[in-house]
């Protein structure tokens, strides 16, 4: 039960070969279970897009200051390939970040929509003061109130 952070330990396991047969997952399924894996528990790619896009879009502005400094004060004269390089990475950045706060509400949405516990009774203490203990983890949704 690692998906509601209960505590977990490790078993060391040695595994043998396969005596008989061949998997049936090609490499392609395989790496599709994975992506499937670390997108079904968590949203942090789509908050490192939104810090790529955050990251591009601050070091493409700070490119278009020094030409922009380059063009005023020192006098080089920009002949429009850095300007339009640093405004297209700046603009290509602010959309990452758009898309990957965008994709923040959606990934939020998707795991609310599991209906996952927020929380997990591991005791209940009766009336008498006694605790009784459960043999599973009773779901907040399944008890009810005296």
């Amino acid at each position: 039960m690692a998906l509601v952070n209960f505590p977990t330990s490790t078993v060391s396991v040695t595994s043998g070969h396969r005596l008989k047969g061949e998997t049936k997952y090609n490499f392609l399924r395989q790496v599709n279970f994975a992506v499937e894996f670390l997108l079904g528990f968590t949203t942090k790619p789509l908050r490192l897009i939104s810090l790529l896009g955050l990251a591009v879009g601050g070091i493409s502005f700070a490119y278009l200051i020094i030409v922009v400094f380059r063009a005023v004060f020192v006098g080089i004269p920009v002949l429009g390939w850095p300007t339009l390089v640093s405004l297209i990475t700046f603009l290509s950045g602010m959309q990452l970040l758009a898309l990957g706060t965008i994709g923040e509400y959606v990934g939020r949405i998707f795991l609310e929509s599991k209906r996952r516990p927020l929380y997990v009774i591991e005791q209940i203490v009766g009336e008498t003061g006694r605790t009784q203990e459960r043999q599973e983890p009773a779901l907040l949704e399944q008890v009810s109130k005296p």
